[in-house]
């Protein structure tokens, strides 16, 4: 009978202690974490976004994030004579590799849709084609709204001690569809556009195409939570 105790305790002790072994302490209870960040060098854009951006990461492997931005025209660039609108983007991430130590990088992947709309003013020539009648340079007031969605992946890293502040750089590809529409064009009249034979050629701001477009970022985020 004592041999028969011995046996059972001796079973219980190395079962206890296997599962201190191996447990891992990353599957506890996941405290939510939640950013506000904000992309310095969308800045130096010809369409500048003024915004900022939030994400939310509710478990150890999801995240959400969503970034709203007011468009107006950069002084530096002379692409149209003026630009206003706004931006707004989100994203879904998947962290494929979890976080082990709040110090180190964090991968992870994701898909996103984009909405922006904005207003330009400028001039153009248009083309009547049932009169063969030409207006050169005539100032044009026109609406452009884009829808896109792509792929990225990402990575992101602390930079203070607290874990407080972080960068993150995102990489991706996408479509994008771009549809113009002129408001104060006469009747029966149309952009004249010009396509050149190049390879990779950048469609003027006036034309309604679907383009591919590469959805890069460096971002600094804030720890709010």
């Amino acid at each position: 009978m004592r041999t028969l105790v011995l046996l059972l305790s001796v079973a219980t002790c190395l079962q206890l202690s296997a599962q201190q072994i191996i447990g891992d302490p990353r599957k506890g209870k996941f405290n939510c974490e939640r950013y506000i960040s904000l992309n310095p060098f969308s800045l130096l854009e010809g369409e500048m976004a003024i915004g900022a951006g939030f994400s939310n990461r509710f478990t150890r492997r999801s995240e959400y994030f969503t970034e709203l931005s007011y468009l107006v025209k950069n002084p530096m660039y002379e692409f149209v004579n003026s630009l206003h609108g706004f931006k707004v983007i989100g994203q879904y991430r998947y962290h494929y590799v979890p976080r082990v130590e709040r110090e180190g990088a964090e991968h992870f992947a994701g898909v996103e849709v984009r909405l922006k709309q904005y207003y330009f003013a400028d001039t153009l020539a248009f083309i009547n084609a049932s009169t063969h009648d030409t207006l050169s340079r005539y100032p044009y007031r026109a609406r452009a709204t884009v829808l896109g969605g792509a792929v990225f992946i990402g990575v992101s890293r602390n930079l203070s001690v607290n874990s407080r502040w972080r960068v993150e750089f995102t990489f991706g590809f996408g479509i994008k569809q771009k549809n113009v529409s002129f408001n104060n064009i006469p009747r029966g009249y149309e952009a004249v556009i010009i396509q050149p034979k190049e390879w990779g050629y950048v469609p003027k701001i006036y034309e309604s195409k679907a383009t591919v477009y590469i959805p890069s970022a460096l971002r600094i985020q804030y720890r709010i939570r």
